[in-house]
């Protein structure tokens, strides 16, 4: 008899103990999500400015997927809320050659609103004496779909002509700089469509090899 129940005993202490571990997963038809991406191209390097607002639902975290060639190429990243208050960032390995870039939450009330800003080096690459050649991801890749995602993307005052741009759009220019607009309504969940631009500039980059600077007293 001892041992007779002794087995429904563990078997129930194992269901017990494996389900404190199962957490409750928010499913992405709960929240309510809407971002307006800037992207601001200068010429040796570009920013990336997401105004995110979750309009309902609650999640712990701000995710995005990259692939390792962006995440190379990031020099700087900050969070912050509507109020200013920094928010922790972190890179995280995913799988093969893809991380997450984790932006912590705080317990919010919605509206809730944040700005995520990234910037890239590197990411301008010459072709020719005044050509350049740029690629950058053109929306957010999240976990969930988002409501209503709208891209504007600002070319550098010294760009002379548009050689190439993909995906296709309409150029306009506002206050001396060519401005891009894209939007997607909805976003579908892990999008990973990339801006490719390439253009002529007035500007010609020299790469130094390398630099001695000396600073006298």
């Amino acid at each position: 008899m001892k041992y007779k129940w002794s087995y429904p005993v563990i078997l129930i202490i194992v269901l017990v103990s494996t389900m404190s571990f199962v957490k409750p997963i928010c499913s992405s038809t709960q929240i309510n999500m809407e971002i307006i991406r800037e992207i601001d191209i200068r010429v040796n390097y570009a920013i990336i400015r997401d105004q995110i607002s979750i309009l309902r639902g609650h999640i712990d975290n701000i995710t995005y997927y990259m692939p390792l060639i962006y995440i190379q190429k990031i020099y700087k990243i900050e969070a912050y809320t509507q109020d200013g208050v920094k928010l922790e960032t972190r890179i995280i390995k995913a799988y093969n050659f893809t991380y997450k870039l984790v932006v912590k939450l705080p317990s919010y009330e919605t509206p809730f609103k944040l700005t995520l800003k990234i910037c890239f080096i590197k990411i301008v690459t010459p072709t020719g004496p005044m050509a350049v050649k740029t690629v950058l991801p053109l929306y957010p890749s999240l976990p969930l779909n988002v409501s209503k995602c709208n891209v504007q993307v600002k070319l550098p005052r010294k760009i002379v002509s548009l050689t190439y741009i993909s995906p296709n759009a309409t150029v306009e220019e506002i206050n001396g700089r060519k401005i891009i607009k894209y939007e997607a309504s909805p976003l579908i969940a892990m999008n990973n469509e990339s801006l490719i631009l390439a253009y002529s500039t007035s500007m010609q980059q020299i790469h130094i090899s390398s630099l001695i600077r000396e600073v006298m007293p």
